[in-house]
């Protein structure tokens, strides 16, 4: 067995057994591929950082372990074959459930798996929303309005 393949295998370790890390890799499984700057956001939460330029030692960490990996500011997880460079669909909702397993949201409660797509809105924190399977990038002002007068935020503000 060759060092690299060693030392890989030692990073898959670290970021397996630390949950934050974990938790990036499994936000990357569930979204994936999902742009660079997603996870960079995160991390910077996570760590607490007012900047997202920090955050290149923890990616190196996660691309090296490698179980990421990183093309043009798309990050998917090692082994996914790229989509083809053919123009797609503007939208297409993921509305299936998610896996159980590692891609599982660490805050959805046990026995249960969440539905829809998750949103981050911090640390540890997923919400989770299903949308229709007609709905179109067009109506997003209005999901937006619903949201607010549904969670109780003054349409004012």
């Amino acid at each position: 067995m060759n060092s690299e393949a060693l030392v890989g295998e030692a990073l898959q370790e670290i970021v397996r057994a630390d949950a934050t890390l974990n938790r990036f890799v499994g936000m990357v499984r569930a979204r994936s591929p999902v742009k660079s700057d997603l996870i960079k956001s995160e991390i910077a939460i996570a760590a607490g950082l007012k900047q997202t330029t920090q955050t290149k030692p923890v990616l190196d960490l996660l691309q090296e372990s490698k179980l990421i990996q990183i093309d043009d500011d798309v990050i998917r997880i090692v082994g996914e074959n790229p989509p083809p460079k053919e123009p797609n669909p503007s939208f297409v909702p993921p509305n299936e459930p998610m896996r159980a397993g590692p891609s599982a949201s660490p805050n959805a409660p046990m026995g249960q798996v969440p539905y829809g797509i998750p949103l981050p809105l911090g640390p540890a924190r997923l919400a989770y929303i299903q949308l229709p399977d007609d709905w179109q990038p067009r109506e997003l002002g209005k999901l937006i309005k619903i949201l607010q007068i549904a969670l109780g935020e003054d349409a004012d503000a």
